[in-house]
């Protein structure tokens, strides 16, 4: 049904072609992976050896050390991208009666999580070993459902647009502040020392 695609250890060189690393935190609030933030340079024999682990549109970026079981679902095509070194690649089969967004959506949610969180080793720094993740039981969705999948995605990138217009607006009042046009600017320093003299 997936094939899993392991991270690569990244060789990193300053003065090497540049490719994307796709990192946990470029995995947004409802799943999603619609940008990668971090540019990395690596030696070019690794650039050549690397391009079988390319991210693709549809593809599932896994969390699989530090934080893990955190899924985003790849929306768009991404150039020259590379999954950083927490991260592995879920890879739907084109012969797979499961579509992306349904097992994204499987996998996030309260029954994915807890077969994930038991799957995890490591006490300092939880992992994931990717033959437990390769022997996690996925059930599934009849196509009926798999179309509801569909929609529940369709609805949480409204909410989510909705809430990101929300954080831009508060975050630009926040900025903008105490209006002090027509009032006395008093120094807080001034304020104190007058409150402890009564």
């Amino acid at each position: 049904t997936v094939n899993i695609i392991r991270p690569l250890a990244i060789q990193r060189d300053s003065n090497g072609p540049d490719v994307m690393e796709a990192m946990i935190s470029d995995i947004n609030l409802i799943g999603e992976v619609n940008n990668i933030a971090k540019s990395t340079n690596v030696k070019a024999d690794f650039h050549k050896k690397c391009q079988s682990t390319f991210i693709k549109k549809g593809d599932i970026l896994f969390s699989i050390k530090g934080t893990i079981g955190k899924v985003g679902l790849v929306n768009k095509d991404i150039m020259n991208a590379i999954p950083g070194p927490s991260l592995c690649i879920l890879r739907i089969r084109d012969s797979s009666r499961l579509n992306g967004e349904s097992l994204c959506q499987f996998l996030r949610s309260t029954i994915g999580q807890r077969m994930i969180s038991l799957a995890a080793q490591g006490a300092t720094i939880p992992f994931l070993p990717i033959k437990e993740l390769k022997s996690l039981t996925v059930v599934l969705p009849a196509l009926e459902e798999q179309k509801n999948a569909e929609e529940i995605s369709k609805r949480s990138r409204q909410l989510f647009k909705s809430i990101t217009k929300m954080q831009s607006e508060l975050e630009q009042l926040t900025k903008e502040g105490w209006l002090i046009t027509g009032k006395q600017i008093v120094s807080l320093a001034i304020d104190i020392t007058h409150s402890e003299k009564e």
